[in-house]
């Protein structure tokens, strides 16, 4: 394969080793680099060595000039030296990264057709999509008619804001995301230690960037941290009200301005900060140039606190903290959290680490972009022709009508998110006040994001409600989802009540061929099941309709379930016509990215697969949880045999976390229901039922550290409860520990004080006035003797630890495992938690390397409070 790659001059001087690590990787492709060799505004000054040629086996550079025509400067992609390298290199691929306009795409499509090298496509990466022209203007009215495949990246991570932007702008070709930019890992190292604290500010400074903000924040926090002090790394139009303003905060001698500087060396003084702070407004333009310094910061274990503008949220994740955007006092909190709090810095620094060397190191970069690459040579030639193989067919109209029984959490999401493809779904809830609540933009549970899926699809009016199935079978559909409920019954099996009765219903009122798609949980046989109930109505109307069943079974995550819906890992469909197979890949072709992730199987596979999934991931948490039981008894610490395991690439770290046990919808109901498969058809699935006893088991032997710790003191005591739902981000209090947690205390006649930041409602419904709700977390630790701690919210794990004082006993039973053992017994706290329990106790625990780790001897003054 022959790529030919034009890149712009922001990312060329980065990227260089990427594309030098991707050829010395695969010998079987030539890569020609084409860079500019001067920009007069770039921020940081590029290496000479950029702006030479360079010529080995499979691998060259060449650097052409930019030029300027009065005020406007001629790019790359313009000159006619561009045009001399594609004539001598005929490229089969053309690899663009970051244009900055749809006329420079243009240009390049005509220079290869003029150089006549007959290239399969072009593939570019685009930075710059809030930039002058709209994004029609760019892709759809420009005549790019080799373009197959976009990465709507930015510079930093897969970005689904933009992904979802593009196609609301009418953008139908399918969206590749890609990490375009990357770190050379040799060149970094653990930030360095030492007494001096700093904070790190990197960018192209103007007012509206939020420098004023953070030097506000700074100065209110510089008496009480004089070991901290403030560095600025750049350049900017406005310097002069930035001397002004940090002379009239009276920082002059605690800010130190860097002007702008060769890369490498921003990427050494990364490693002297303690914390960075990335308080931009203008997102778009600050991820445009300097969004490669956070994964910088990331390689150095630099923790970032960024602003909850834009997509910031998304690419900070759990590797530092958020502030509302312009909010002083909340910028203000997070700096001082980070300024006190050193485990957590080093915590925060560790996951940035982590998540670089799996996704942002050029090598890892590298390799994602050769199989894209690898996917695309492949497949342009017939990839939108319509002889193409069925495997992949690509989506030229919306399906027309599609009908989703159930309003529920499955319902609901996926007649959302089918809605904001383009088609025309109608749900059948038969509860008026709930479609009235819906109409109005309120969703009856909690769930980040769908409020805005539907009110979008509610105002294009692509998504309607009925209050019965016939009244959504008139609208004649092609495609009947059946979303209804399969609660548990007594004896673990699935209640299909629902389930037949939607069959039967759709049985007497269909009139068009139509496909009936299970999409809850149900056992094996469901789908035959649900055929039969359907052919016999249509046998008692004496009329012969056609229709399919298929199983499509779902794998939303509580909290994340819009983003697994519109991003899949993978589809699953049991189908048994060909006819069915072809419908369901023109619904889905919209939301994959690659025909590996449409699965096909028959249909008893499919419905097997989500209890396999399901029960796997529970299978790996109770080994998890056992195990920890184990670590306390033989002084081991449960975190670093995970580390230990995570290492094994065959096991990976997923699901590997020590806590209370696995609660929810899904986990509970579908293990139960896998166990009692296995007694029906006679094949005792003896494992799974241990899963289940050991989860069950796990909440007691919790609950026990409690009442041994107490014993009949218990009665009386003020219990703060941190976390009501079953996992964060969800309102899901089914199967919650926190249930089993207040019964038990309810018994011991303990008065119990909970918050949870969205489920206290749901907890209310189930105990009134028996326990007391809080309005913050920082309440529960005035009013309670003792904590415990059932759910990791965010807000809960970045807690102050000084706040802790408070507990009146000070006591923690941490069921999440949320901070670290010597942390909490340095600040003279008894801290119970999950497979830690023996870290520096005894004798197995004293003088080991966890003191070196994790002792801060900053907390003595923590100490003291």
């Amino acid at each position: 394969m022959n790529v030919l790659i034009v890149s712009h001059t922001y990312i060329a001087p980065i990227n260089r080793d990427k594309w030098r690590i991707l050829a010395s990787m695969y010998p079987g492709i030539t890569i020609t680099l084409v860079i500019p060799t001067h920009w007069p505004s770039c921020l940081f000054t590029h290496e000479a060595s950029i702006c030479t040629d360079e010529e080995r086996s499979n691998y060259r550079i060449h650097a052409l000039p930019v030029y300027k025509a009065g005020n406007e400067v001629l790019y790359t992609y313009h000159t006619r030296p561009l045009y001399n390298v594609i004539r001598a290199c005929k490229p089969d691929l053309v690899h663009v990264e970051q244009g900055d306009s749809a006329a420079s795409y243009a240009q390049i499509n005509a220079f290869a057709k003029a150089a006549g090298c007959g290239y399969k496509s072009v593939f570019f990466t685009w930075v710059n999509w809030q930039a002058q022209q709209s994004i029609k203007e760019r892709l759809v009215l420009t005549p790019l008619t080799k373009i197959n495949l976009l990465c709507a990246d930015g510079a930093i991570t897969g970005n689904h804001d933009a992904k979802m932007l593009l196609q609301k702008k009418g953008f139908k070709k399918p969206i590749m995301v890609l990490p375009q930019l990357g770190v050379n890992q040799d060149i970094f190292r653990p930030a360095l230690a030492g007494s001096a604290r700093i904070i790190g500010y990197v960018g192209r400074f103007t007012p509206e960037k939020g420098i004023f903000l953070l030097l506000e924040a700074f100065a209110q926090l510089a008496p009480e941290h004089p070991e901290y002090s403030l560095h600025y790394i750049g350049k900017g139009p406005s310097e002069d009200l930035l001397h002004k303003r940090i002379t009239d905060l009276g920082l002059s001698a605690r800010v130190h301005i860097s002007p702008a500087m060769p890369h490498h060396e921003v990427a050494t003084q990364l490693q002297h900060m303690t914390f960075l702070v990335l308080p931009s407004y203008d997102t778009p333009t600050w991820r445009e140039q300097f969004g490669h310094i956070l994964i910088e910061a990331m390689a150095c274990r630099v923790p970032v606190i960024g602003s909850n503008a834009g997509e910031i949220p998304h690419v900070v994740h759990d590797t530092g903290l958020i502030f509302s955007q312009q909010n002083l006092q909340a910028l203000l909190a997070q700096m001082q959290t980070l300024m006190q709090d050193e485990d957590l810095r080093k915590t925060l620094g560790e996951r940035g680490f982590g998540r670089v060397q799996k996704l942002y190191t050029h090598q890892a970069i590298a390799k994602t972009t050769h199989d894209f690459w690898q996917q695309l040579f492949t497949h342009t030639k017939n990839l939108w022709s319509p002889s193409h193989q069925k495997s992949f067919i690509k989506r030229r109209t919306p399906v027309s009508k599609i009908v989703v029984i159930g309003a529920g959490y499955v319902g609901l999401v996926t007649g959302a998110c089918l809605a904001q493809k383009g088609n025309h779904v109608v749900i059948v809830e038969s509860n008026q006040e709930k479609i009235n609540t819906l109409l109005q933009g309120n969703i009856p549970f909690y769930e980040p994001w769908l409020d805005t899926i539907v009110s979008d699809a509610l105002k294009k009016k692509t998504l309607t409600f009925e209050t019965s199935i016939a009244q959504g079978l008139a609208h004649k559909p092609r495609l009947i989802f059946s979303c209804v409920g399969t609660p548990s019954l007594p004896d673990g099996a699935a209640d299909l009540s629902y389930v037949e009765k939607a069959a039967a219903e759709i049985g007497k009122h269909i009139t068009q061929y139509s496909l009936v798609i299970n999409k809850s949980t149900v056992p094996v046989g469901t789908a035959r099941r649900v055929q039969s109930i359907i052919q016999h109505e249509l046998e008692q109307r004496k009329t012969s309709v056609e229709f399919d069943v298929a199983s499509n079974p779902e794998f939303l995550k509580e909290g994340d379930a819009v983003s697994d819906f519109l991003n899949p890992d993978r589809v699953v469909v049991g189908i048994e016509s060909e006819k069915a197979a072809d419908l369901l890949r023109e619904l889905y072709s919209p939301f994959l990215t690659n025909e590996q992730q449409f699965v096909c199987m028959n249909i008893e596979s499919a419905e097997l697969t989500k209890y396999a999934s399901n029960a796997m991931l529970a299978t790996r948490i109770s080994f998890m949880n056992q195990l920890a039981g184990l670590a306390d008894n033989v002084g081991a610490d449960i975190e670093d045999v995970k580390k230990g395991m995570a290492k094994d690439k065959r096991i990976g770290s997923a699901f590997l976390n020590a806590g209370i046990g696995y609660g929810g919808s899904c986990f509970p109901k579908d293990v139960s229901a896998l166990a009692h498969m296995g007694t029906q058809h006679h094949f005792p699935m003896t494992l799974i039922q241990e899963v289940n006893n050991i989860n069950h088991v796990q909440r007691l032997s919790f609950i026990n550290q409690i009442t041994t710790h107490y014993g009949p003191a218990l009665e009386g005591k003020k219990v703060g409860v941190w976390g009501l739902s079953f996992k964060p981000e969800t309102d899901d209090i089914r199967c919650s520990p926190a249930i089993d947690l207040i019964n038990n205390m309810l018994e011991k006649k303990a008065q119990i004080i909970v918050f949870d930041p969205v489920a206290q409602q749901n907890i209310a419904a189930l105990y009134g006035d028996k326990i007391t709700y809080a309005g913050t977390a920082q309440d529960v630790l005035k009013a309670a003797d003792f904590l415990v701690i059932v759910t990791e919210w965010k807000q809960f794990v970045t807690t102050p630890l000084e706040q802790f004082m408070q507990l009146k006993d000070s006591v923690i039973f941490d069921g999440r495992n949320c901070f670290q053992p010597l942390v909490m017994q340095a600040l003279g706290l008894t801290y119970y938690c999950i497979g830690r329990n023996s870290v520096g106790k005894g004798e197995r625990g004293e003088g080991m390397v966890y003191a070196q780790q994790d002792v801060v001897p900053a907390k003595a003054g923590i100490q003291a409070i």
